[in-house]
């Protein structure tokens, strides 16, 4: 399978390869074998929700054709199509050119009968972070780096049997140690990942631990006429600041760490917004940190964060396979000649009625 987060793509050879994004179609694999269904029985209503921020991915889709309405009752052939915990993999494009867009596992099953009329068999789907949400692995151990014990986690084998790669960037920290609280290990990795401005998601089928934004080269040009349908971004100063510093104090010395980070951001073309956040400043107080340099790297951060969350964006697309959140997109001619850069948070693909929509949310960080 091709991983598309490395590799950039055109809607001109999109348009090639889909045969004119005509007839949408789906695949799913269940614990690596297709799905085979009996004639009758068909797939509708997917709905396949992608993120690179710390929520879990989530699809689900629907089965029709399941039921004898005689009988009022399901099928026998339909009874065992799924099993709660089962690995599931999704693939959704064109005719026969297809794309994983989804890997994760049955976290749900809903068998639908009503008085009246054609039942359904309803399933949802999580990825490996659902997993993640009812284990506690983690046990006390030397760690150099938070990367070291990431690697190790999710190499167990309750998680590696739901990705095929695993991607893990190695973190600049050295840790002191990790307490030990009760929280699942979904809620340690993110709570590293936040420390350090990380991220931690699933795209396809492989597993990210990786520095925020790392992956800078856009993927691809998005305009009205070519495969933009609706576009909404709005800009908003509320919650940004000028400066960020971190602190803590060192219990042997008495002495003050800290370390400070200052916005350069643009927030309107002239010096208004600047005018508006030339005292804004925020302080936090965080007992981890143990050097000058650390805190000025958690400052730095945490400054980076909040930036991002200047201009937030949604588009309409054409059904798009190849648009992946942890990317980045240009849009184009929206704001007359001038093009932006747009980091992808999240990705909706939606399959209803035989019409193949995709809709993202990205964000900007700056004029």
């Amino acid at each position: 399978m091709e991983s598309f987060m490395n590799s950039k793509f055109n809607l001109k050879g999109a348009r090639s390869k889909y045969h004119g994004f005509s007839e949408p179609h789906i695949s799913i694999q269940v614990n690596k074998k297709k799905l085979q269904l009996a004639q009758e029985f068909v797939i509708d209503s997917i709905n396949i929700d992608l993120t690179c921020e710390f929520d879990a991915n989530f699809a689900s889709f629907s089965v029709r054709g399941v039921t004898d309405e005689k009988n009022r009752s399901f099928k026998e052939s339909a009874n065992n199509l799924f099993n709660l915990g089962s690995r599931i993999d999704i693939n959704i494009g064109y005719g026969e050119d297809l794309e994983k867009v989804f890997t994760g596992f049955i976290s749900g099953i809903h068998y639908h009968l009503p008085q009246e009329g054609a039942g359904a068999i309803m399933v949802n789907c999580m990825d490996l972070k659902g997993v993640m949400m009812n284990n506690n692995n983690y046990a006390q151990q030397e760690y150099k780096k938070c990367s070291d014990l990431v690697s190790n986690l999710l190499r167990k084998s309750q998680y590696s049997s739901f990705y095929d790669n695993l991607e893990v960037q190695t973190t600049p920290d050295e840790l002191k140690f990790i307490e030990v609280t009760d929280e699942s290990d979904y809620e340690l990795m993110v709570r590293m990942a936040k420390k350090i401005n990380y991220e931690f998601f699933v795209s396809q089928d492989t597993v990210y631990f990786r520095k925020a934004r790392s992956q800078n080269a856009t993927e691809t040009t998005l305009k009205f006429g070519s495969g933009l349908e609706g576009v909404d971004i709005e800009y908003n100063i509320l919650g940004m600041v000028n400066s960020l510093e971190v602190r803590n104090t060192d219990n042997s010395t008495g002495r003050l760490i800290s370390g400070q980070a200052n916005s350069s951001a643009t927030y309107s073309n002239n010096s208004s917004a600047s005018k508006v956040l030339k005292s804004a400043k925020k302080i936090i107080l965080d007992s981890t940190v143990y050097s000058q340099s650390e805190a000025q790297k958690r400052a730095e951060a945490k400054l980076e964060d909040i930036n991002w969350g200047f201009g937030l964006a949604s588009f309409h697309c054409i059904g798009l396979p190849e648009l992946l959140p942890g990317r980045f997109v240009l849009v184009s001619n929206v704001f007359g000649d001038l093009d932006k850069k747009f980091y992808i948070t999240n990705v909706a693909h939606s399959l209803q009625r035989g019409k193949f929509n995709t809709y993202v949310k990205a964000r900007l960080n700056s004029l």
